[in-house]
């Protein structure tokens, strides 16, 4: 049975909205953040259809993140996510990169639930494989409507 989501954040959450975003959007954002005119939305955009949808499963599941960066703690993202997730783990703080089971074995135990008690989604096959390995149920990010059905077949 599954009890708790545990979901990437960039390129689920949050987009690119701009050609300039070649690769990691925390790199972008970080780099480019202290420029005098930047804009985060010129940039970014957000996905709230996932996070109005996650917002009314809170009653049902623990809903978490794991994120390799920091674009989860901007303000123009923070005040849109914190009433929604439970908590969101950085790579830093679990001690692995998400391509390794031990992550998602470390996340799995802070948050003291057991790994096929949870879903993982992202989009990158190898965080997938990892969680995988690690006894976590998977799904692979393709758009929302697709994963509003499989959420919906929990």
């Amino acid at each position: 049975m599954i009890n708790a989501i545990l979901l990437d954040i960039a390129r689920l959450i949050v987009f690119s909205k701009s050609d300039a975003i070649v690769g990691s959007l925390n790199s972008f954002y970080q780099e480019h953040s202290k420029d005098t005119n930047f804009d985060f939305f010129n940039y970014y955009r957000v996905n709230d259809e996932l996070l109005n949808y996650l917002e009314r499963l809170k009653n049902k599941y623990e809903i978490f993140g794991f994120t390799k960066g920091i674009i989860h703690s901007v303000p123009e993202i923070k005040n849109k996510i914190d009433n929604i997730f439970d908590e969101i783990y950085t790579v830093n703080e679990i001690g692995f990169e998400k391509d390794l089971p031990n992550s998602y074995l470390n996340v799995c135990s802070f948050i003291q639930i057991e790994p096929e008690e949870v879903i993982f989604i992202d989009d990158i096959e190898k965080n997938l494989e990892a969680a995988k390995v690690a006894g976590l149920n998977i799904y692979k990010y393709t758009t929302n409507e697709d994963l509003f059905n499989k959420l919906g077949t929990l």
